[in-house]
């Protein structure tokens, strides 16, 4: 597979992942995160590729998903983890803390594939 038609079908699901963050109680930061995604993934397969961007962004999502370790913890300590399928619930906010630290690692993991995949090769400095 190109890395076009990869870099098409990463953009693709992120404008999908920023579309279902509307509903969400702060879809602000979400939708800006999941949506500069999806315009980096545009912008790395058909374009010119912004590696300091993506790489800014990329520790970005890392740091904040380290904030987010506590409520993962919390959930992997809970009796019930089924729980993580359901609703959120306002006494049990390591639900969402969870979620949120998942959505940040996917984004992590879309961030360093784009800049790995646009590195010069090696052929290309010499």
């Amino acid at each position: 597979m190109t890395k076009k038609v990869i870099h098409g079908i990463l953009a693709a699901l992120f404008v999908v992942f920023t579309y279902v963050q509307f509903n969400d109680p702060d879809p602000e930061r979400w939708v800006t995160l999941y949506g500069m995604v999806a315009g980096l993934s545009l912008l790395h397969g058909f374009w010119k590729p912004l590696p300091y961007v993506t790489v800014a962004l990329m520790g970005l999502c890392l740091i904040w998903a380290l904030t987010l370790i506590p409520g993962m913890l919390e959930w992997f300590a809970s009796d019930d983890k089924s729980e993580m399928l359901g609703h959120m619930m306002d006494d049990k906010p390591y639900i969402e803390q969870t979620r949120e630290l998942g959505g940040l690692l996917i984004a992590s993991a879309a961030l360093f594939y784009l800049w790995w995949s646009s590195r010069p090769k090696k052929e290309e400095q010499a």
